[in-house]
């Protein structure tokens, strides 16, 4: 769910994208963007982001998909081979989805045209939902992905500057086992910060990726 230019717009278990206005609540579209002949309620999870006049959705059916926000018409959509359970991340023009292959890919917001995708390394079991990229004022990706790897990228070509794994956590849990990064990371300042499923939390430098701090928590 998210709210934007006085209205707020939320995506449903039944893959439905619905559009209130934030005073009254009155509902002003709705639209079902599960692919043709698809039931809505096997496409669990994905997510919504804003910028533009546009409403930028993902659907655990692989789809990245872009709604006029004024009134749900669809612009553009793309599929990829792999479900996607993460809400999408938008700046610059740039829509970036992440499915649960752990590949990302970024698309150009006013046409969908792929412009670059990046793929992490292979990984086991997994959380059902997943984070979203982050990105930053200053052009760069903060891409996490299934395998615990946090990836940064130039928002703009998907040209890699560094990576960190996080890796570990609390012992003796069974979750311990799961290498997700759990939670969107959070870039603040030049400092970016990502925890995964096991417990453990870091602080990397945005700049060279040096790992500065770890903690367990949980």
């Amino acid at each position: 769910m998210l709210f934007r230019s006085g209205k707020v717009f939320a995506l449903d278990a039944s893959s439905n994208v619905s559009a209130f206005d934030a005073n009254g609540g009155k509902r002003a579209w709705s639209v079902d963007v599960a692919p043709n002949g698809e039931s809505g309620d096997d496409g669990f999870g994905g997510g919504l982001a804003y910028e533009n006049g546009q409403v930028f959705v993902t659907t655990g059916f692989g789809d990245t998909i872009a709604l006029d926000a004024a009134n749900g018409g669809e612009i553009w959509r793309q599929r990829v081979g792999a479900p996607i359970r993460s809400a999408p991340s938008v700046g610059a023009g740039v829509v970036i989805s992440i499915a649960r292959d752990n590949t990302a890919y970024a698309y150009s917001a006013a046409d969908g045209a792929v412009l670059w995708r990046v793929r992490g390394a292979a990984s086991g079991a997994g959380v059902l939902g997943g984070a979203s990229a982050a990105i930053s004022p200053g052009g760069t990706a903060v891409i996490p992905f299934g395998s615990g790897e946090v990836i940064a990228v130039g928002l703009q070509d998907g040209r890699r500057s560094w990576s960190d794994v996080v890796s570990g956590g609390r012992r003796g849990l069974a979750r311990s086992a799961i290498s997700d990064i759990s939670a969107d990371p959070v870039i603040q300042g030049v400092a970016v910060i990502a925890g995964n499923s096991s417990g453990l939390l870091v602080g990397i430098d945005g700049r060279s990726g040096r790992r500065g701090w770890s903690r367990e928590f949980g």
